[in-house]
C-alpha cells in the first residue's frame, strides 16, 4: 500500500512538473480545460515547500551561510519560474498598470525580506519550531482573503483558521 502511495504521490508531482513546463496546448484536455486545477497545483507545492526547510536547516548546519542559501535558492527560483514560463508560452514582457508593476515590486521586497529572516531563523532554531511560526502566514493570508477580497467567511473556513492557530501554537511549544 505505502509503495502505490508514493507512486501515485510521484506520478502526480511528475504530471503537474510536465503540464507546468509544457506548453498550454499539451496541458489541457479536447475541449482545452486545463488538465491541472488548483487542488492538484496546491498538493504539488506542498510536497515540494515540505522539502525546502529540512534541505536548507542542513544546507546551513554543514556551513552554508543563509544569505548564501537566500541568493542560491532564489536564483534557482527565478530559472525554474523563466523556464516554466517559456515552455507555456508565457510572454516575459508585458505592459502593466504602474501601479499593478508597484504591488508586484512591493510583494518581491517583502518576499525576500521574509525568505532571508525565515532561513535565518531556520539556521538558528529548530524546524520543528520555525516553521509553525512562519506557517501563520496562512492565518493571516486566509484572514487578507476575508477583508481585502470579500471571500466567505463559512463555518467551516472559521473552524479551520482556528485549529490552525490551535496547532501551530501547540507544535510550536
Amino acid at each position: 500500500m505505502v509503495l502505490s502511495s508514493e507512486y501515485s504521490l510521484s506520478s502526480i508531482g511528475f504530471f503537474t512538473t510536465l503540464c507546468l513546463v509544457l506548453p498550454e496546448s499539451f496541458a489541457t484536455d479536447m475541449e482545452g480545460k486545463s488538465l491541472v486545477n488548483y487542488v492538484t497545483l496546491s498538493l504539488f507545492a506542498l510536497v515540494c515547500y515540505s522539502l525546502v526547510a529540512p534541505l536548507i536547516k542542513l544546507a546551513t548546519q554543514q556551513g552554508a551561510p543563509p544569505q548564501l542559501a537566500v541568493v542560491i535558492t532564489n536564483t534557482i527560483l527565478v530559472i525554474t519560474s523563466l523556464v516554466v514560463s517559456w515552455g507555456r508560452g508565457l510572454p516575459l514582457a508585458i505592459e502593466m498598470p504602474t501601479r499593478t508593476l508597484g504591488m508586484l515590486l512591493v510583494a518581491g521586497v517583502l518576499l525576500g525580506l521574509s525568505v532571508t529572516a525565515y532561513y535565518l531563523a531556520l539556521s538558528r532554531g529548530p524546524i520543528s519550531v520555525v516553521v509553525p511560526i512562519f506557517g501563520l502566514f496562512i492565518v493571516s493570508s486566509s484572514i487578507a482573503g476575508v477583508v481585502i477580497f470579500g471571500e466567505a467567511l463559512t463555518t467551516s473556513r472559521l473552524l479551520g483558521i482556528l485549529c490552525a492557530i490551535a496547532a501551530i501554537y501547540l507544535v510550536s511549544r
